[in-house]
C-alpha cells in the first residue's frame, strides 16, 4: 500500500516542461492533455475553469460561456490562471496571460484620438463602460473610420499573428465587423433603459453633410448600411467607392470557376463560403457556393436565389408568411420562401425582421413539424410589404422604408 501511495504521488506531479500554450506567444491551440497538464499547477478557481475547457473542447456552442465565466474569476498574483477566448467557431482557442494586478490603461502612440482611446480599452481585462463605448465607437465613425477598422484596432477580429491559413479558412470575409458593432448596440440600449425587443440606432455626425448618420449594420455597402446622408455628400461618395473598390479587388481572387454568361448574367463558383449582403434582394448571410455577377461588376455581386430570378431558363415562385408572437396581434416578422423549377423542394425561407435584412429562418420548418412557438399564416405581397415597411418606420429613419428589400419584398 506505501508502494502504491508513492507511485501514485510521483505520478502525479506536474511535469517541468509542461505548458498551457502550445505554438508561439501569444496565440496558441489548447488542446486536453495542455490544460490537464495546467490544473496541476493552478489555483481551485483555475483548476474549476480548465476542468471545464476540457469538455468544452468537444461543444463548440459553450465556449462563449466559459469566455463569460473567465471574466468573473479571480486569482491570486501567483496563480498560473489563462483566459480562453474562443477566437472563430470553437476551432481556434486563444490563451491570454492573467492581467497585471494593478490595471492600467496603456498608452499607444501613433493612432488618432478617438481610436486611440477606444484601443486602450480593449484589453482583455478591461470592460468598456458603455457611455464610453456609444461616444468613442461613434467619433471613430465620425472621422471616417469603418467599422472592421475598427474592430481591428481594438483587437476584436483575429490578429497578424494567427496562422494566415486560419485567417483565410475561418474569418470569411474582411467587409464585417459586427462584434463590437453588436456590443456598442447593447451598449445604447442599456444607456436608454429601454428593452423594446430591438436596439437603438447608433448614430453619428457626418462631416461631409452635417446630418445625422444611422448605421443599419456593422457591414454592407455604405449606400445601404448608412442612413441620413444628404443628396451629393462627399463623405457618403468617398466609403461608397472604397467598398466598390474592395470588393472589386477583393471578390474574384475567392472564385474557383465562371460559368458561360447567360446574356448579362454569369455565375461565378466560391472557393469556399463567405458572408455577405446581396444588394438586390436584401440577403445577408453565407454564399455558400456561388455568387453572381451582372454585366461583370464585381461590386454589385447577386446572391445565387437572385441568380434565378434572373435567369429566364429557371422559373421561381415566392410565396409570403407573417409571424407573430403568442398573444400579440403585430406580426415582428415576415417570412419570404422560393420555389425554383431547377429544384426539387422549395428554400428553407427567409424572415425579415426589425434588423432589415433578410436572413435564413427555421420558422416554417417547425410549424411543418406542428412544433413552431410563433404563429405564422400566409399573406399577400402587398401585405408584407406593408408590414416591413411598419418595421422600417417603428425603428429607423424615414430613408429606411426607401431600401431595395424594404419598399420591394420581391424583386
Amino acid at each position: 500500500t506505501g508502494q502504491l501511495r508513492e507511485r501514485t504521488q510521483k505520478n502525479s506531479q506536474p511535469s517541468p516542461t509542461a505548458r498551457v500554450v502550445i505554438g508561439p506567444d501569444p496565440y496558441a491551440l489548447l488542446t486536453v492533455v495542455a490544460l490537464m497538464g495546467a490544473a496541476t499547477r493552478a489555483c481551485w478557481n483555475c483548476f474549476f475553469l480548465l476542468t471545464v475547457a476540457t469538455r468544452v473542447a468537444a461543444r463548440p456552442w459553450a465556449s462563449r460561456r466559459l469566455v463569460l465565466l473567465a471574466k468573473s474569476v479571480t486569482c491570486p498574483p501567483n496563480c498560473m490562471a489563462v483566459q480562453l477566448l474562443i477566437v472563430v467557431d470553437g476551432f481556434l482557442t486563444v490563451a491570454l496571460p492573467v492581467p497585471p494586478t494593478s490595471v492600467r490603461r496603456p498608452r499607444l502612440r501613433g493612432m488618432k484620438e478617438p481610436l486611440a482611446e477606444l484601443a486602450t480599452y480593449s484589453c482583455p481585462w478591461y470592460d468598456v463602460p458603455d457611455a464610453d463605448l456609444v461616444r468613442l465607437t461613434a467619433a471613430a465613425r465620425a472621422a471616417g473610420h469603418r467599422w472592421d477598422a475598427i474592430d481591428a484596432a481594438c483587437d476584436n477580429g483575429p490578429g497578424k499573428d494567427i496562422p494566415a491559413v486560419i485567417r483565410q479558412q475561418y474569418w470569411f470575409t474582411p467587409l464585417a465587423g459586427p462584434g463590437l458593432f453588436g456590443a456598442t448596440q447593447r451598449a445604447a440600449r442599456n444607456l436608454t433603459g429601454r428593452d423594446a425587443g430591438y436596439y437603438p440606432p447608433l448614430t453619428w455626425p457626418c462631416p461631409g453633410c452635417g446630418q445625422q448618420i444611422t448605421d443599419l449594420a456593422a457591414c454592407g455597402r455604405p449606400i445601404h448600411a448608412e442612413l441620413g446622408h444628404a443628396a451629393g455628400c462627399a463623405r457618403l461618395a468617398r466609403d461608397q467607392a472604397a467598398d466598390e473598390a474592395l470588393r472589386r479587388d477583393w471578390l474574384p481572387r475567392l472564385i474557383l470557376h465562371s460559368e458561360d454568361p447567360v446574356g448579362p448574367l454569369q455565375r461565378h463558383w466560391l472557393a469556399g463560403p463567405i458572408v455577405d449582403d446581396c444588394p438586390r434582394c436584401g440577403w445577408h448571410g453565407y454564399f455558400h457556393r456561388h455568387l453572381a455577377t451582372v454585366n461583370g461588376d464585381w461590386a454589385r455581386t447577386v446572391c445565387d436565389d437572385c441568380f434565378a430570378d434572373l435567369n429566364p431558363a429557371i422559373t421561381v415562385m415566392a410565396k409570403f408568411f407573417s409571424a407573430r408572437s403568442s398573444g400579440s396581434s403585430e406580426p415582428f416578422a415576415v417570412i419570404r420562401q422560393r420555389t425554383r423549377s431547377d429544384r426539387d423542394y422549395p428554400d428553407i425561407g427567409q424572415q425579415i425582421t426589425w434588423r432589415l435584412c433578410w436572413e435564413h429562418t427555421t420558422m416554417l420548418a417547425e410549424e411543418a413539424r406542428g412544433g413552431c412557438d410563433h404563429d405564422l399564416a400566409e399573406i399577400s405581397r402587398p401585405e408584407a410589404e406593408q408590414i416591413v415597411a411598419g418595421l422600417a418606420a417603428c425603428c429607423w429613419p424615414p430613408e429606411a422604408v426607401r431600401l431595395p428589400w424594404v419598399a420591394c419584398a420581391y424583386p
